[in-house]
C-alpha cells in the first residue's frame, strides 16, 4: 500500500540505493544499534525529544542501514512490499488516485495528467481507500518485531495532503483554487484529512506506534505557496 508512488511496481529510487533482498533488509532495519546499558534506541530518541540529557545523539541511516528508529518509509522505498517487476523508465501509467504519471529515476515519478483541475467534479472523484484494514495487516507483526529490537518506530503517511493536492489538481490550479475554486476546495482538503485520521487509527489498531512522519512542501525558495492569511484559513 502506497498511494504516492501508485499501483504499479516501483524501481528503487535512484543509483544511490543498493539493491537488497527484502530480508537483508529487514534484518538491517531490525539490528539494535549500540547503545548504553539499560537503554534501548526507544529510549535514545525519547530521551531526546524530551530533553532529557540522552547519552548520545539518536540517528537514522538509509544506506547502509544502521538506525535507532524503525520507518516503515524506508521499506516503501526500499522496495519490501512490492511484488512483480519494475516498469521501464519512461512508461505511462494511472495510479490509485487517477493520476497519470511516467516512470522516472527519481523518488517520485512524474505527473503528466491531474483529475482534479476543475473541482467541481469532485463528487464523482473516487478515492482511494488507503484506510482498508487489509493494508495495515502486514504491520502487526513488523511492529512487534521492531518492539523486540527496541527501535522507534515511526509510520509514513500515506495521504500527504499537501503534495496529493498538488498532484490532483496541478500547481497552478491548486494555486488559484482558494480564490477560483474555494469551497470545493475546502471539501477537498476536509476529504483528505479525514482520510488521514483514518489511516492513523488503522496504525494503532496494527500495534504500538511511537510517531507518525509526513513531508509537506508549504514553502518555497523565496516564501510560502500561499500567503500567510490563505495558510491560516485553509491549512
Amino acid at each position: 500500500m502506497d498511494g504516492r508512488i501508485g499501483a504499479r511496481t516501483r524501481a528503487l529510487p535512484d543509483s544511490r540505493f543498493v539493491a537488497v533482498s527484502c530480508g537483508s533488509l529487514l534484518d538491517d532495519v531490525l539490528r539494535p544499534q549500540p547503545t548504553p546499558a539499560g537503554l534501548t534506541s526507544r529510549d535514545i530518541v525519547r530521551k531526546s525529544i524530551g530533553f532529557d540529557s540522552p547519552d548520545r545523539f539518536p540517528y537514522s541511516f538509509i544506506d547502509p542501514v544502521a538506525s535507532d528508529f524503525f520507518e516503515t518509509a524506508l521499506l516503501h522505498w526500499r522496495g519490501y512490499f512490492e511484488q512483480g517487476e519494475s516498469l521501464a523508465l519512461g512508461t505511462r501509467y494511472l495510479d490509485d488516485w487517477n493520476v497519470q504519471r511516467e516512470v522516472s529515476s527519481g523518488l517520485f515519478d512524474r505527473v503528466l495528467t491531474s483529475p482534479l483541475r476543475d473541482l467541481s467534479q469532485l463528487g464523482k472523484y473516487s478515492y482511494p481507500d488507503l484506510a482498508a484494514p487489509e493494508h495495515y495487516q502486514v504491520y502487526e507483526s513488523l511492529f512487534a518485531k521492531a518492539q523486540d529490537a527496541g527501535k522507534y518506530i515511526v509510520a509514513a503517511d500515506p495521504v500527504l495532503l499537501f503534495e496529493r493536492v498538488r498532484d490532483l489538481m496541478g500547481f497552478e490550479a491548486m494555486l488559484l483554487a482558494p480564490f477560483k475554486q474555494r469551497n470545493g476546495f475546502e471539501s477537498l482538503l476536509d476529504r483528505l484529512t479525514d482520510l488521514t485520521l483514518a489511516c492513523l487509527d488503522q496504525y494503532a489498531d496494527a500495534g504500538e506506534v511511537d510517531a507518525f512522519m509526513t513531508w509537506q512542501d508549504f514553502g518555497a525558495q523565496s516564501g510560502l505557496t500561499f500567503g500567510i492569511a490563505a495558510e491560516r484559513s485553509l491549512l
